[in-house]
């Protein structure tokens, strides 16, 4: 009935956006490594947070664009991108 959920094609340069803002994930090991010793449990847990959340955020992602639901996809994207800023910010920034 009204229930049905519309499947779309998902675009190559949708894709290609998507991977794009998956590859901050690789700077993990630059992250750890410029860790302070006295600081290190805190931001080793952010740490092992940010990389399941960046593989979560960007499946789901992609299924609400498949989905037609746009925006969502849109919001989690750029969500995702603010993570990779504040955990640059996090790791090499004196806050």
């Amino acid at each position: 009935m009204g229930n049905e959920l519309r499947s779309v094609k998902i675009p190559l340069w949708y894709w290609v956006l998507v991977i794009l803002s998956i590859l901050p994930v690789f700077l993990v090991p630059m992250y750890l490594s410029g860790i302070e010793a006295e600081e290190y449990e805190l931001k080793k847990l952010f740490i092992w947070f940010y990389v399941p959340y960046v593989a979560v955020a960007s499946i789901l992602t992609l299924l609400c664009y498949k989905y037609d639901r746009k925006i969502m996809s849109w919001i989690l994207l750029v969500i995702m991108i603010m993570t990779h800023v504040s955990m640059y910010a996090l790791m090499f920034c004196d806050i």
